[in-house]
């Protein structure tokens, strides 16, 4: 079971997961499938923490360094964060909100650039542009190659494999489908301590 095993950050994510376009079992998804929830995790691309952040990107669009990207509190708010961002800028686009999580999941591990690229080809070619499977299965790996485009599809498949099999341990374990939340109090209550 997914959930048992990677409880010990649901906080971070169900706080700074509030109020945003996606639920935080879809934030908690990302985050598994990036590091396992491994806060020391560091790729052969330098993605660190939790949410796999590049130092340059943490810099220039979360305002954070690359040892605060190590806190695994400041990872996932900025992974977050950053997810807010792609929303934002897919959302000027008009992408239909069943396929706004893949187009953000897929700006996150390919890069907007990319991603914006194979949309503008699928668009060109008066294919289905808004769909991603049209634009990932079709155009990214025309722009990033077959091997980067791969790697992306299977990151973003896996993303929402592991969402569906929280979803669903959350329904088995309460019944209700409510979240178990651990003994820490919420981010909003913290202040007031």
């Amino acid at each position: 079971m997914v959930m048992k095993k990677h409880s010990e950050y649901d906080e971070y994510f169900q706080d700074y997961g509030a109020g945003t376009p996606f639920s935080w079992l879809q934030y908690l998804a990302q985050g598994i499938a990036e590091s396992n929830l491994d806060p020391d995790a560091k790729s052969s691309a330098g993605a660190i923490g939790i949410m796999q952040i590049v130092p340059t990107t943490a810099g220039i669009d979360l305002g954070l360094t690359a040892e605060q990207l190590y806190d695994p509190e400041l990872n996932i708010s900025g992974g977050i964060r950053y997810m807010c961002n792609m929303h934002t800028f897919w959302k000027s686009f008009n992408i239909p909100a069943s396929e706004m999580w893949y187009f953000c999941l897929a700006s996150y591990n390919a890069g907007v650039g990319n991603v914006s690229k194979a949309y503008r080809l699928a668009r060109h070619k008066n294919w289905e542009h808004k769909d991603w499977g049209v634009v990932g299965g079709l155009c990214l790996p025309r722009i990033t190659g077959e091997k980067n485009s791969i790697e992306t599809l299977n990151y973003v498949a896996r993303c929402k494999r592991l969402y569906l099999e929280l979803e669903k341990e959350i329904q088995i374990n309460s019944g209700v489908g409510k979240a178990v939340r651990s003994s820490r109090a919420p981010q909003a209550n913290r202040r007031l301590l």
